[in-house]
């Protein structure tokens, strides 16, 4: 196991994620400049690495969110994240200026 993501061994986030919204952004089509934007600008959850910018690297896994999953904070992973996730986001929009959240996650990802 090598710790060390590489383009070798994992994929850009934005990429790596075939959910509906993932399909709808077409991210393979996006020009130098939207990526640029959407990594400053978008972020993505995931049950694994937590939250996820665009072109942070990953590995591929399958864990959804409502996994039951026991662990030292709790018997899920939202128990696991706790206010973690939304504190960072936060923290996101503050660093932009803004205090607008548009929301694309599906319900499970969403509470």
């Amino acid at each position: 196991w090598d710790p060390a993501f590489t383009l070798d061994n994992a994929k850009q986030a934005l990429l790596a994620f075939k959910g509906d919204v993932y399909t709808g952004l077409q991210a393979e089509t996006l020009s130098d400049a939207q990526l640029d934007y959407a990594q400053d600008h978008l972020r993505m959850l995931s049950g694994l690495y937590g939250l996820l910018r665009p072109l942070d690297l990953m590995q591929p896994y399958r864990l959804e969110m409502g996994t039951r999953l026991a662990n030292a904070r709790g018997k899920d992973l939202y128990a696991f994240w706790g206010t973690r996730i939304s504190e960072w986001l936060n923290e996101a929009l503050a660093d932009q200026g803004d205090d607008l959240l548009l929301n694309l996650a599906s319900t499970e990802y969403f509470s």
